[in-house]
């Protein structure tokens, strides 16, 4: 469940992990400040629709073309 603050994946390390958070209707994802400790609001915050967070999630979740390769 999201929430107006910014969470990231528990699994995530510190560093190249990117924050999750829903904000005034809108799923918003930024990636971690170079300094570490939280979101880097500064930089690029992508913006999705619910439906359009569900829909990527999904296919996270049930396709293979978001694997690392190897």
């Amino acid at each position: 469940m999201l929430t107006e603050e910014w969470r990231k994946a528990p699994e995530s390390e510190s560093a190249g992990c990117v924050w999750v958070r829903l904000h005034r209707g809108r799923v918003e994802v930024a990636r971690t400040r170079v300094s570490g400790g939280g979101p880097d609001e500064e930089g690029p915050v992508s913006q999705f629709t619910p439906h359009e967070w569900r829909i990527f999630l999904n296919g996270v979740r049930t396709s293979s073309r978001f694997d690392l390769p190897g």
